[in-house]
Parts: C-alpha cells; structure tokens; sequence
C-alpha cells in the first residue's frame, strides 16, 4: 500500500463518509466507540479484503483485536497527540505526523535543508543541496492527492493499522522458555561431547 521508496501510496483508500464507516455487516468484527473514524473506515474495508482470502480467521482474529483490545486505545491516542506550544497552549501540529503524499515529504526535506545551510559548512550544504533536489522532484510527481473525508494525518493512522494487522498475519511466537529449553539441550549435548 505505501510504497517505501517514494512515499506514495500503491492503492486508493476507499471514501466513505465517518458515520457510515461506524457500520460493519460482520459479527466477526466488533469495533469499539474509542476507536477513531478514519482507523474504523480502514478496518471495514481492511475485513472486506480478508473475508474473501484463502484462510482469513487468523488476519480476522488479528483485525479485532486492533479494533477491541483496550489497550489499542492508547496507541491510537498517541498517534493522534498534538504539541504543545511555548506556553502549554494545543497546536495544530501532530507529535507523530503522518507523511503519505508527496508534498508533506516535499515540505519535510525543504525544512531539513533549511536547518542544514542554517548550520553551514560544506557538508551541509552539500546535504542541504540533496534535499532539496528531492524536494523538487517529489513536488513534481503525481501521485495521491487525498480525499475530501480523511486528513493526511487519518490516512497515514489507517496506514499503521493495514501494516500493523498485515505484518502479524503468519508471525509464530518463539517464547522465552522454548529458547531456555533448546539452550539446556544444546549445554547437555556439548557436555557429552567433552
């Protein structure tokens, strides 16, 4: 969905109003009142995707529990939190912003070339200089240019959730004691070997 190399999203997020996306046919998937409109918007259509895979009860158990588990509540608090300004006053600007168009990533790296030549030295400036180009080429390509419904900072929180239930489907636990065991059998075994 997020291409790593150029910061630009592979496929269309499906619009859909916030209070449509509260509704959800499955009994399968149970999404909780705390849970923000733009990451319940991407999990129905995250549970459509996998309704209709080949065995889709693991990337199910998965999806419910970033949806129902309480303590999902503060992960997606904290993805949300703003900074505070110089006297503690709220601000617009996220703790955590979200980068999934071109033009956020474009901005980002004219500020870091900003700092950079600020900083000066030839080094810098060299940097500066590379970031800037990056710059300018990320401003010209296409790409995503959003939906009317989700905010760039939504998007890139519906992103953490496909990637969060993604990454988990197929990953098999390797416990703590399941290592001490092979440990203890690997001692025994070179131990008669001396």
């Amino acid at each position: 969905m997020l291409s790593s190399a150029s910061h630009r999203i592979e496929e269309p997020f499906l619009t859909r109003l916030p209070e449509e996306a509260r509704m959800t046919d499955s009994p399968l998937l149970k999404i909780e009142t705390w849970v923000p409109a733009a990451v319940n918007d991407e999990a129905v259509r995250l549970h459509g995707q996998l309704v209709i895979e080949e065995n889709p009860e693991e990337g199910l158990v998965i999806l419910s529990r970033l949806v129902s588990d309480p303590r999902m509540k503060g992960v997606w608090t904290e993805l949300y939190k703003t900074r505070r300004g110089g006297n503690y006053e709220k601000t617009d600007n996220y703790l955590h912003p979200a980068r999934v168009t071109n033009l956020s990533w474009a901005a980002d790296h004219r500020k870091q070339a900003s700092e950079l030549r600020e900083k000066g030295g030839e080094t810098n400036i060299e940097a500066a200089e590379l970031l800037e180009a990056e710059a300018s080429f990320e401003e010209h390509q296409g790409g995503f240019t959003g939906d009317l419904v989700w905010s760039e900072q939504d998007r890139g929180v519906q992103l953490f959730l496909w990637h969060a239930c993604r990454s988990a489907i197929g990953i098999k636990p390797v416990y703590l004691s399941d290592i001490l065991t092979r440990v203890a059998k690997l001692r025994t075994i070179t131990q008669l070997q001396e």
